[in-house]
């Protein structure tokens, strides 16, 4: 774990220090879980040069996610694809390249999980450990303003790691155990994207591949309160009380 923040505080450390643009990200971010499209949109295209490259291809690409799979009742599918293939990074030979195509992995594992697309979601997570692989143990950096969201990947891609192998034992359970704590703790973040995402990603988990949905009710009710214009989490709150009574 300790390999992994250290890799991403270095690799972030592009983005500089600055509220204001923390500010924008914000603003965008607090559009797309609104599903107010359009606004997020015109934000990204208008501010582009202002934006890091890094949090510019997370933001166009969970924008797409949102907008053309998983927060529509009717997906396209391509136009998502489409949109990952674009920043998917030609080759991995600098570190900012690895930290690109971790980010396109990660949204490519969670696509095709929810596709239940598992064979494909078990090579994807060969990819995201043999990329990881090559990363060095000790980057340096100053930044330390992004380690919850570190953190919180971590949690996410050491949960997959062991739900997805098939003879991890006890010592996968244990692991996604540690995996789900740590998320848990980071729901109580004070910064707003960390907060959000871990919400959903556990209240997906408990939902989902826990079959706790009495646990990711209280995710959903919180994130149904944050978006009200949200309805896929209006959906995933009702889904979660009916299967918990």
């Amino acid at each position: 774990m300790q390999k992994l923040i250290t890799i991403f505080l270095y690799l972030l450390a592009f983005t500089g220090s600055a509220t204001e643009k923390d500010s924008l990200i914000n603003r965008i971010f607090n559009s797309t879980y609104n599903q107010e499209y359009q606004s997020a949109e015109l934000l990204l295209k208008t501010h582009k040069p202002e934006i890091d490259k890094l949090y510019f291809m997370v933001l166009s690409v969970d924008l797409s996610y949102w907008k053309n799979v998983t927060g529509t009742d009717h997906p396209n599918y391509n136009e998502f694809e489409n949109t990952l293939e674009h920043f998917k990074p030609e080759t991995t030979k600098t570190l900012e390249n690895k930290a690109s195509m971790l980010i396109y992995l990660s949204y490519r594992l969670r696509y095709e999980l929810k596709r239940y697309q598992f064979l494909s979601a078990i090579f994807t997570l060969k990819q995201t450990n043999s990329v990881y692989s090559e990363i060095p143990a000790n980057p340096k950096s100053s930044n330390l303003e992004h380690f919850e969201l570190l953190q919180l990947y971590n949690s996410l891609f050491s949960y997959f790691n062991s739900y997805l192998n098939p003879f991890s034992g006890k010592s996968g359970s244990k692991k996604c155990e540690q995996a789900i704590l740590s998320m848990e703790k980071l729901t109580r973040s004070e910064q707003n994207i960390v907060k959000t995402l871990a919400n959903y990603f556990l209240g997906k988990t408990y939902l989902n591949y826990n079959k706790e949905p009495e646990k990711g009710l209280a995710h959903f009710s919180e994130l149904a309160q944050q978006y009200p214009n949200n309805k896929k989490f209006a959906e995933l709150k009702a889904e979660c009380e009916k299967k918990s009574n």
